[in-house]
């Protein structure tokens, strides 16, 4: 018995580990885990709109045709949702390179594309 409790404890253990070394995120994960910011944020980016769907925040749609200039003066965003090496990316730090090389990067969302 003991044998055997202690195989199917390793196995979860196994696969619990192989998950989490795995990780990825679906759009609905990313915006309940966007609940933690703190309370009236404001988020700016191509995705925020559509990754504050399950939070409070204020969500500031920027896309490289509109909200763009001026976002931080006009929108005042408390953080931003960058892909990394998306057109944002270059933007904000094209921009605001003295902002962004003060910035915090808080967490990473590698996104399941399929």
């Amino acid at each position: 018995l003991i044998l055997v409790l202690f195989l199917v404890t390793f196995s979860n253990l196994k696969q619990y580990s192989a998950w989490t070394e795995n990780l990825t995120y679906d759009l609905p994960d990313i915006s309940k885990d966007l609940n933690t910011l703190p309370k009236g944020s404001i988020i700016a980016g191509p995705w925020a709109a559509t990754l504050s769907l399950e939070n409070p925040h204020y969500a500031i749609m920027m896309q490289d045709f509109a909200n763009k200039d001026k976002v931080i003066e006009r929108f005042r965003p408390t953080h931003i949702l960058i892909s990394k090496d998306g057109w944002e990316d270059k933007y904000f730090h094209q921009t605001y390179p003295e902002l962004m090389s003060k910035t915090v990067l808080l967490k990473e969302y590698p996104v399941r594309t399929q």
